[in-house]
């Protein structure tokens, strides 16, 4: 009679989940609280139409992932304050801007729901200076900008989050 293996008695980090985000429609928790001001498609202010939605959130508010993935990019952002690009499975990717600092590291797996940093104390992404003790560079603000493109073709993140399938209407 074989033996049997012993099994390692420590436990096992979670997985991400491989599931693709097209099953997660309507699941997703926000990344941070807020309400959403600015939607997808809407003028950008200068002539374009925005590729994401904005969240304004309270002012030092947490940001966690909305989803399972790995971080590709971390890092400052022509302008939009800190930024996370996060590869989810089925080929999308999830980019959120505007921090004001990071946690994440480039090449770490993340959980949705876990913490990935911080957005600012001020009203908007282009206050600054010594008064605050800020860069002089944006330093973001309190607005978070949410992406997603698959295939790197954007697409509106609403549907996918769960506060906003009962809420929003037209």
């Amino acid at each position: 009679s074989a033996s049997k293996i012993p099994l390692p008695k420590h436990p096992h980090p979670k997985p991400p989940q491989s599931i693709p985000l097209d099953q997660l429609r309507g699941r997703l928790k926000w990344p941070a609280n807020g309400k959403l001001i600015a939607r997808f498609g809407s003028g950008d202010g200068s002539g374009g139409r925005l590729h994401g939605i904005y969240l304004e959130t309270l002012a030092g508010s947490g940001v966690t992932s909305p989803c399972d993935g790995k971080i590709m990019f971390a890092g400052p952002f022509r302008g939009y304050g800190q930024m996370l690009i996060i590869a989810a499975n089925g080929g999308y990717h999830v980019l959120l801007a505007g921090l004001t600092n990071v946690d994440g590291v480039v090449g770490q797996v993340v959980l949705a729901g876990e913490t990935l940093g911080r957005m600012g104390r001020s009203g908007s992404g282009s206050i600054s200076g010594p008064q605050s003790g800020a860069p002089t560079a944006v330093s973001g603000g309190r607005q978070l900008y949410i992406e997603f493109r698959r295939n790197d073709v954007p697409v509106d993140p609403v549907p996918w989050f769960a506060a906003l399938k009962e809420r929003v209407s037209g």
